[in-house]
């Protein structure tokens, strides 16, 4: 399998375990039971000499990690104040990690410099600065 083919099979299978946590985050303990925190010890393999396929890693984590995480994307955490990611955000996420951009100067992404310019002058807006006579 190519790089490609690879990297879009384990984008799909990442999608669906994402999607498949999500929908019973609702009814799931918020924190985590003892055997799922026990689970995590399948994640603890010796350092192998090869790369394991990205499926086989994803699925690893999925079953072990997946269990013992916080809900905190649930409807029944009132923990800390971590943010929130909205269903734009999560597949933003998503999205700018297939891109694998380097936002450090325009000329490196100029998308990431237009959405980085943006963002700014959004948030200039929303605290009344934009027509920075405030300064």
């Amino acid at each position: 399998m190519g790089r490609e083919k690879d990297a879009a099979a384990a984008l799909a299978a990442a999608a669906g375990m994402a999607g498949r946590y999500l929908e019973g985050i609702g009814e799931r303990r918020v924190a985590p039971d003892a055997a799922a925190l026990a689970g995590l010890v399948a994640l603890d393999i010796p350092l192998p000499d090869r790369g394991m396929p990205a499926t086989e890693v994803l699925a690893l984590l999925d079953r072990a990690a997946s269990p013992a995480t916080m809900a905190s994307a649930g409807p029944r955490y009132f923990g800390f104040v971590i943010g929130g990611a909205v269903p734009a955000s999560l597949g933003a996420a998503v999205l700018s990690a297939a891109w694998d951009q380097n936002a450090g100067l325009a000329a490196m992404s100029p998308a990431a410099a237009a959405i980085e310019e943006i963002a700014a002058r959004w948030i200039l807006d929303l605290l009344g600065w934009l027509d920075f006579r405030h300064f």
